[in-house]
């Protein structure tokens, strides 16, 4: 049984549980087979040591992002996304390249940067609901763009490529998220967020 690091510290820091599962066994495959190869003899399981590594990748990319959230939170309120609508499309736009849940911090730090009056208090400022919406909708939603905007997508096209199953390419996939998705955020748009 694993008990170090534990997995509540892990999704502390991860944004969700299958990108978890997904990175530690594919580097536990790689420090497995580069043991078996050199005949190094490991001193924890693999798992155990991809779990570290991943832990110590994800805690650093947090890290790095806290020049980005510090300038965000002095000068977000000048960037010009002031309706929700605008606000939805940016967070998207960014989420289709990166995962959702740094995305989403760094448009909540920007929207709190406002400086409203109303709406959810949160440890960053308070956000109006209908923004607060916008940002999580954008980020969540539009990360399905890209084989590479959430951990799913890209597991599903591991998996189908280690199955022979033919996927589309990179940019093949984004044609069809161009020609089904976008029709369906914009939809999302008109009745939601203007």
């Amino acid at each position: 049984m694993m008990l170090y690091p534990a997995m509540n510290k892990l999704t502390g820091y991860i944004p969700n549980r299958y990108m978890l599962v997904d990175v530690v066994a594919r580097r536990a495959r790689q420090i497995a087979d580069e043991a078996e190869e050199t005949g190094e003899h490991l001193t924890e399981k693999p798992v155990t040591l991809a779990i570290q590594e991943v832990a110590v990748l994800f805690v650093g990319i947090f890290i790095t992002m806290q020049p980005a959230l510090m300038l965000l939170t002095a000068k977000g309120g000048e960037l010009g996304l002031t309706h929700p609508a605008e606000m939805f499309w940016a967070t998207g736009a960014l989420s289709s390249f990166l995962d959702n849940t740094p995305t989403y911090l760094v448009f909540l730090t920007a929207a709190c940067a406002q400086g409203a009056q109303t709406g959810l208090a949160t440890t960053l400022g308070v956000v109006p609901t209908k923004m607060l919406a916008a940002i999580s909708c954008g980020a969540v939603f539009m990360g399905a763009n890209t084989y590479i905007g959430n951990a799913p997508n890209f597991m599903v096209k591991s998996i189908s490529d280690e199955n022979g199953i033919r996927m589309p390419s990179f940019f093949g996939y984004m044609f069809w998220s161009v020609r089904f998705l976008i029709p369906v955020f914009i939809l999302d748009t008109l009745i939601f967020f203007l």
